[in-house]
């Protein structure tokens, strides 16, 4: 963001929620919705990308067309400038690299996704329930 976004994203928060002690009782609560909401309207007004639902529809579509049977663990977005990069971590081990190619070649019609990065979730574990 440059600065003229991040006054306008505040002008915008300070609207909806009229003080700081509300908006900071909104983030305690969780309620960070609307706060996205905001933060992806400021960057798409600039350079057209399309929004986070939109862009997750898009991704979840084309994996459905390619009957994958591999379940998707976590999508990251990462806007950048012009595009976004897309990283897709999923569960199933025997996702392989053609898999992903014709994963990519699909994703090729929409040219603002500039990067597409799949990785396989090979190990998680709690090292300390007392902290989670």
């Amino acid at each position: 963001f440059n600065l003229y976004h991040i006054k306008k994203w505040m002008q915008q928060l300070y609207e909806v929620y009229q003080s700081p002690e509300l908006l900071e009782e909104e983030i305690k609560k969780g309620r960070k919705s609307y706060l996205w909401k905001l933060v992806d309207t400021t960057v798409h007004e600039r350079n057209h990308l399309p929004d986070r639902e939109e862009l997750l529809e898009i991704v979840h579509q084309q994996w459905q067309e390619l009957a994958i049977d591999t379940e998707i663990e976590t999508i990251s977005l990462h806007y950048l400038e012009e595009a976004v990069e897309i990283e897709i971590t999923v569960k199933n081990k025997s996702f392989n690299k053609q898999l992903g190619q014709d994963f990519q070649a699909k994703l090729e019609q929409f040219p603002y996704i500039a990067t597409l990065r799949i990785y396989n979730k090979l190990f998680e574990a709690q090292a300390n329930s007392k902290l989670s």
